[in-house]
């Protein structure tokens, strides 16, 4: 099968075309997505103490957090060495909250309101 000039020129137009429109879709659909840089309502909303999402995201690094503190302490000082240990993770546990608390502008008392409801929806077996 032979392929004129022609014939090749209208395929690489329909491609062109076609990616073009490809970008288009792309780019709309970034511009119409929530999280698309937009700074307004759905932003506030997004960060809102009172979306669910938003307090199981909260849940999830402080579990993470927790989690890296036990593993840090456990390496500076073995579990048999239980009170180093213990004041060792104490330490950075509160501290990684504190900055976790801090990234998402929650105070001490919405932090243990998040930690209790995930607790007890069983949040960390998502």
């Amino acid at each position: 099968m032979k392929i004129t000039l022609t014939k090749k020129y209208n395929i690489f137009k329909a491609i062109s075309v076609f990616t073009g429109l490809i970008i288009l879709s792309i780019n709309v659909f970034l511009m119409c997505s929530p999280n698309s840089g937009d700074k307004g309502d759905s932003q506030i909303n997004k960060n809102d103490i009172t979306n669910i999402e938003f307090r199981k995201t909260i849940f999830k690094e402080i579990a993470i957090a927790e989690k890296k503190a036990q593993d840090e302490a456990d390496i500076k000082f073995p579990p048999t060495m239980v009170k180093q240990n213990a004041d060792y993770y104490d330490q950075l546990a509160t501290k990684y909250r504190n900055e976790i608390m801090k990234k998402y502008k929650i105070n001490e008392n919405q932090k243990g309101d998040i930690v209790l409801e995930g607790v007890q929806n069983k949040w960390h077996k998502y």
